[in-house]
């Protein structure tokens, strides 16, 4: 949200010492893409939450990509932006 680059180690701390905090969490406009045996749903996540102090609605986009394996859709990747 802040757009700061983070360690997962920084990103928990923040978490819990308050620097972060989430109020809520959605999925806007998603999108399911399928090609034989792969698969993608685009989406816009909302947040509301406070990010090191400022407090809004923040609006990320992504994309969660699945392939079929062995009858089963398992994730194959994951390129938030």
């Amino acid at each position: 949200m802040s757009g700061r680059q983070q360690t997962r180690e920084e990103y928990f701390t923040d978490i819990e010492n308050g620097n972060l905090r989430y109020f809520t969490i959605g999925i806007d406009s998603p999108v399911v893409t399928v090609d034989g045996d792969t698969a993608s749903v685009t989406f816009t996540s909302v947040l509301n939450a406070s990010a090191y102090g400022a407090r809004g609605t923040y609006r990320m986009s992504g994309t969660h990509h699945w392939e079929k394996r062995d009858g089963e859709w398992v994730v194959s990747g994951n390129s938030n932006r």
